[in-house]
């Protein structure tokens, strides 16, 4: 137990921002599974919705020095990967039956990017499709 006057002070302090922050730390748990919640659904535009929130909520935290920056940015940038992953799985999907093709619409949009940006990178090309 502390003993002088200022340190009983930084205790009641430092508890207080304990509490702060746990409560923070789990409402950014909270809209981080309705995210993947909506991702795993597929409901992609719920899963923007939140996934939107999410990020703003990240930002005032790492803006607060709740979570470090870069744990932010490597949280959004994850969840990110996942939506683009799951637009893609459900594009090859949906072209599947239309086209009779695999990935026709995939392809068709990686060539467009290709002429477009003009990407050096084949490993690059070959994640578009």
């Amino acid at each position: 137990m502390p003993t002088t006057k200022s340190a009983k002070k930084r205790l009641r302090q430092s508890l207080i921002r304990r509490s702060r922050n746990r409560s923070v730390k789990s409402t950014l748990k909270s809209h981080m599974r309705k995210v993947r919640d909506a991702v795993t659904a597929g409901d992609l535009e719920k899963a923007n919705e939140e996934f939107k929130t999410a990020a703003k909520k990240f930002d005032q935290a790492a803006a607060k020095r709740i979570i470090h920056a870069n744990l932010a940015g490597r949280v959004k940038s994850a969840v990110c990967a996942d939506q683009g992953s799951e637009n893609r799985r459900q594009e090859r999907v949906v072209s599947l039956p239309a086209a009779g093709v695999l990935g026709a619409t995939a392809s068709a949009v990686g060539r467009e990017h290709w002429r477009t940006h003009s990407l050096t990178n084949t490993a690059d090309f070959a994640s578009l499709r």
